[in-house]
């Protein structure tokens, strides 16, 4: 199917998409990252779309007719790389979706390429090279982002780290697809490339008062990284005085190679490998183990039965909280099954997290402004961080007069 066609990667994250792009090239697979979401994305999707579907499948299928209706991109040639779900979300009707609005446009021709993460054998068709070389790229990516996340809020040149962040995925990119797909020196050369991305960063030039209130976000995965469908939720919590904390993509690829034997395994050994690298720069931003998530939550539901979806998210926040944030964003689109699942055991898990805030975000794929939200869940953050500061003042006081 993929033979003498170009693979093309949803940009659900431009980053990521290039990163995944350039693995796929790396094991001789023609592929390219699709143009990112913008305005012109919304203008696509209102044509191809009801207006009734999942509103990450609107933004995916804009950006698919926009690329095709632009021209760049040969249908005939083209392949769209979407994974199949045989889940309850909506994602299971992502694919038979765009299928119907390609043959209804006249572009019957192109290819969705779609395999399922719950079938070993659509995942042993990639072939362990690509499965290996793509994992990879996105933890390096990850590791990218995080270094990001931690500066971003506190330079002193507006759009100094966003500079550094481009150079440095276009770097890991070029590295990718030009390193030995040999295990052992393909993870040297990543590992040497991000420690000069580290090195870079370490040199940003940054603000001398580096507090803000750490601002977790969680949810469904297009909704926290896609800035179009978030009308740039990031940038708004940052420009606002917070910092944001993501549970990373590997966290993600857990889900998509479980049903792979030893996948897992072989994925946390690599992210174990690379987090090394920065044992030191991302104390308290550490991604979890997926089975760590699921095991925390099952005193809130049962995790078989199709909850897993729920009780990962539910272990996300428990995860976050472990690890300091002062408040939860739980980011869904409009409605969702899962986000509304999840919301009703906010209650007994704010609770039991000693009153962590946790909010509930729902997108509709609409220009939103999100600063009365926005500026609510900081205000809820910083009252949790000072009283949480206060409870461990009193606390340090009473065993300094015991002892």
């Amino acid at each position: 199917m993929l033979k003498g066609k170009t693979l093309y990667i949803p940009s659900i994250a431009l980053d990521s998409a290039e990163l995944l792009a350039s693995a796929f090239r790396a094991c001789g697979l023609n592929s390219a990252a699709m143009p990112p979401s913008d305005e012109r994305t919304r203008d696509f999707r209102d044509r191809h779309t009801s207006g009734d579907e999942c509103h990450p499948f609107q933004i995916l299928a804009g950006d698919v007719m926009k690329l095709l209706e632009s021209g760049a991109a040969d249908p005939a040639r083209s392949v769209f790389f979407l994974p199949a779900s045989s889940g309850a979300c909506r994602f299971n009707r992502f694919v038979p979706d765009l299928r119907v609005i390609l043959d209804d446009a006249g572009y019957a021709e192109a290819g969705i390429f779609s395999p399922n993460p719950h079938v070993a054998e659509d995942l042993i068709a990639l072939g362990e090279g690509v499965l290996r070389t793509a994992r990879r790229a996105l933890i390096a990516g990850g590791n990218a982002r995080k270094l990001l996340l931690i500066h971003r809020p506190f330079e002193l040149e507006k759009g100094a780290a966003d500079k550094l962040y481009g150079a440095a995925i276009q770097e890991l990119c070029a590295m990718i697809e030009s390193a030995p797909l040999d295990p052992l020196d393909q993870f040297t050369k990543i590992s040497s490339t991000l420690l000069g991305i580290r090195e870079s960063f370490l040199a940003l030039p940054l603000k001398e008062e580096r507090s803000a209130p750490v601002i977790g976000i969680v949810g469904e995965l297009f909704c926290r990284l896609n800035p179009l469908l978030n009308n740039d939720l990031i940038r708004q919590l940052e420009e606002r005085g917070g910092q944001a904390r993501l549970i990373g993509l590997a966290e993600e690829l857990r889900s998509f190679v479980g049903a792979l034997p030893g996948a897992t395994e072989k994925l946390n050994l690599d992210e174990k490998g690379f987090n090394e690298l920065f044992q030191n720069d991302f104390a308290g931003w550490g991604d979890p183990d997926s089975g760590d998530l699921l095991d925390d939550a099952k005193s809130y539901l049962p995790i078989e039965d199709g909850f897993a979806p729920i009780a990962r998210r539910l272990g996300q926040i428990m995860h976050m909280a472990k690890q300091g944030v002062d408040c939860v964003l739980d980011v869904s689109p409009f409605p969702c099954m899962y986000g509304s699942a999840c919301a009703a055991f906010y209650p007994k898990l704010r609770r039991d997290l000693d009153s962590l805030p946790i909010i509930e975000m729902y997108l509709q794929g609409t220009k939103q402004d999100w600063s009365w939200l926005l500026d609510d869940a900081l205000e809820q953050a910083r009252t949790y961080r000072s009283r949480k500061e206060k409870e461990q003042t009193h606390n340090t006081s009473a065993i300094s007069n015991r002892l």
